[in-house]
C-alpha cells in the first residue's frame, strides 16, 4: 500500500494564496490563470502520471495487487456564507486584500479541478492495469484509489457560516490560520534584523514572513518576489491542515482502505431513485441494467438476509429487479427536471437519490452555446436537486455523481479537448455545489465517475461498456458507504 499527496505545488496553487489570500504576491486573477495553465501542461501530466507509474512498476514484480491511495485536496473555504467578505488574511497592513465571496470560490474551484484532473489521468491508467472481473456482482481491481476529504472538512473550513477566524487560531477549523501572536506588516517598515529574525521569530508566522520579507527587501528583490516568500518552511503550515485536520484526513484513508459496507447497511431497507440521462438508463449495456445491476447485487448482499434495496422509478431498461429508474435517453438537465417531477417516482418516497445529469449539456454542440457553459449547467444541477429535495423528506440521503470522461483512447493525454476541459470545469463545480448544500444541512454527498475514456463501447465517445458501467457501480458504492458511515441510511 502507497498513499500518495501531490500535485498543488506542481501548479503554483501556493503562488496563488500568496496572491489572492496573503498579499504577498500581485495579481491574483494572473497567479490564478497561471495554475489553470499548468494545470494543463504536459510536463505536469508527464510528472504526475510518471510518478504513478513508477510506483506501479517497481513494486509489481513483488505484488500483482499493489494499492496507491491519491488523497485528494479538502477546499479552503466556505462560499455560501458571506460574514467573511470584509475579512482579511493579509500580511500587509491598510491592504484592500479581502476574502470576498468570489475570491474564495476561485480558489475552491482551483483545488477541485485539480482534483477532477488527477483522477482523470488515474482513470485511464486505472484501466490499463485493471483485473477484469466478470460478474456483476464484483468491481473490477485497480490500484489507483482516489480518496476525497472533502466530507471530513464539512463545518471545519475558513468562513464558515457565523465565525470570521482569519486572524487567531479556531479550533473547529482544520487548517491553519496565523499563530498566536502574528500580527499584519506594516508596509516598508519591517523592523527586523535580517541576521537573527529568523531565530526570533520561532513559530510565530507573522513575525518569521515578516523577516523574509524584510531579507527579500535587503537583496533588492521585487515586491512580488516569489522566492523570497516561500523560503521559510514554516511558511507552508498555513492554509494546511491542522492536527485535527489530519486526523480528518486519516479518518478518511481508513474508510478507503478497510470498506466494511455490510457493517453500515446490514438489515437496512434502501428505496433507492436513480435519476439521469441515458447512462443511468443503462444504454448500449449488455444487461440494460447499466451500472443498477451491479450496484443493486452488492447493496443487496450488504443488506443481508433482513433487509431488502428496492429501485424505483418509471423507466423500465434491463433485467428486473434492476430495471426501474429515472434515467431519460438524451435528456439535458432541465428536460430530466420536467419529467422526473411529472412523474409519480418521487410519491413512493425514495430513501437514496442518485443523481447523475449533465452528459447532455457538457458535449461538442456548436449550435447550443449552453453545452460550452459548466457554471451555467451546474446551476441548472442544483436547481433539479433543489426540486427534489422540496418533495422529498428532510431524511432522504442524496448522493450525486461527476460525469464521466468523453473521448476516444487516443485523446488521453495532457491535450485535452475542449469539450474535456469543460467536464473538468463542471466536475470540479460538482464538487463545490455539493459542499454548499451540504454545509446547509441538506443530506448530500459527491460521488466520482471514474469511467475512463477507454471503456467506451466501439465507435461511442460518451457511454460506458460494461467494464465501465461495473467501475461506474463502484463509485455509487463509495457513496453509499460514506453515506452510511454518516448514519444517514
Amino acid at each position: 500500500m502507497v498513499t500518495v499527496s501531490v500535485g498543488q505545488s506542481d501548479i503554483g496553487y501556493n503562488k496563488v494564496l500568496m496572491a489572492c489570500v496573503y498579499g504577498l504576491m500581485q495579481d491574483c486573477q494572473g497567479m490564478i490563470n497561471g495554475a489553470m495553465f499548468n494545470l494543463y501542461t504536459p510536463s505536469f501530466y508527464i510528472g504526475y502520471v510518471g510518478m504513478l507509474s513508477r510506483i506501479i512498476n517497481s513494486s509489481a514484480w513483488k505484488r500483482k495487487d499493489t494499492l496507491i491511495y491519491q488523497t485528494l485536496y479538502p477546499a479552503l473555504f466556505q462560499t455560501s456564507s458571506r460574514q467573511c467578505d470584509g475579512a482579511s488574511l493579509a500580511f500587509f497592513q491598510g491592504s484592500n486584500l479581502k476574502l470576498t465571496q468570489t475570491v474564495r470560490v476561485k480558489v475552491n474551484q482551483l483545488a477541485q479541478e485539480l482534483n477532477a484532473v488527477m483522477g482523470y489521468w488515474s482513470d485511464g491508467m486505472n484501466f490499463a492495469f485493471a483485473n477484469r472481473k466478470s460478474t456483476d456482482a464484483a468491481i473490477d481491481y485497480a490500484p489507483i484509489k482516489l480518496v476525497s476529504t472533502d466530507d471530513d472538512f464539512t463545518n471545519h473550513r475558513f468562513c464558515r457560516a457565523g465565525v470570521v477566524d482569519t486572524n487567531l487560531p479556531v479550533q473547529e477549523t482544520f487548517f491553519f490560520s496565523y499563530l498566536p501572536g502574528a500580527t499584519p506588516i506594516p508596509p516598508n517598515q519591517w523592523n527586523a534584523n535580517i541576521t537573527t529574525c529568523a531565530e526570533t521569530a520561532g513559530d510565530n508566522f507573522g513575525l518569521l514572513m515578516q523577516c523574509y520579507v524584510a531579507r527579500g527587501y535587503a537583496q533588492n528583490a521585487k515586491p512580488n518576489s516569489y522566492s523570497q516568500f516561500t523560503s521559510p518552511i514554516q511558511a507552508g503550515q498555513v492554509s494546511h491542515p491542522t492536527i485535527r485536520g489530519h486526523l480528518a484526513i486519516k479518518n478518511a484513508l481508513s474508510a478507503a482502505i478497510r470498506p466494511d459496507l455490510s457493517t453500515v447497511l446490514r438489515g437496512r431497507h434502501l428505496k433507492v431513485m436513480c435519476v439521469g440521462d441515458s447512462i443511468t438508463f443503462g444504454y448500449r449495456s449488455t444487461s440494460g441494467s447499466g451500472y443498477r445491476s451491479t450496484l443493486g447485487n452488492i447493496l443487496q448482499a450488504a443488506t443481508g438476509p433482513t433487509g431488502y434495496v428496492e429501485f424505483i422509478g418509471s423507466q423500465k431498461n434491463g433485467t428486473a429487479p434492476w430495471d426501474l429508474s429515472e434515467g431519460y435517453s438524451g435528456f439535458t438537465i432541465d428536460q430530466i427536471k420536467q419529467n422526473v417531477l411529472r412523474s409519480n417516482t418521487l410519491d413512493k418516497l425514495p430513501t437514496l437519490v442518485l443523481v447523475m445529469a449533465g452528459t447532455n449539456d457538457i458535449k461538442p454542440d456548436a449550435t447550443d452555446p449552453r453545452t460550452r457553459d459548466p457554471a451555467g449547467a451546474v446551476l441548472r444541477l442544483a436547481s433539479l436537486l433543489d426540486s427534489l429535495s422540496t418533495r422529498l423528506p428532510k431524511s432522504t440521503t442524496f448522493i450525486i455523481s461527476q460525469i464521466p470522461a468523453q473521448g476516444l483512447p487516443r485523446d488521453f493525454g495532457p491535450a485535452m479537448s475542449s469539450t474535456m476541459r469543460d467536464i473538468m470545469s463542471y466536475n470540479a463545480r460538482i464538487a463545490e455545489m455539493v459542499a454548499v448544500k451540504r454545509a446547509a444541512g441538506m443530506k448530500i454527498l459527491m460521488a466520482r465517475c471514474s469511467v475512463s475514456v477507454f471503456e467506451h463501447p466501439l465507435g461511442d465517445t460518451l457511454h460506458p461498456d460494461d467494464n465501465g458501467y461495473r467501475r461506474f457501480a463502484g463509485d455509487w458504492v463509495d457513496g453509499v458507504q460514506r453515506a452510511g458511515k454518516l448514519g444517514w441510511l
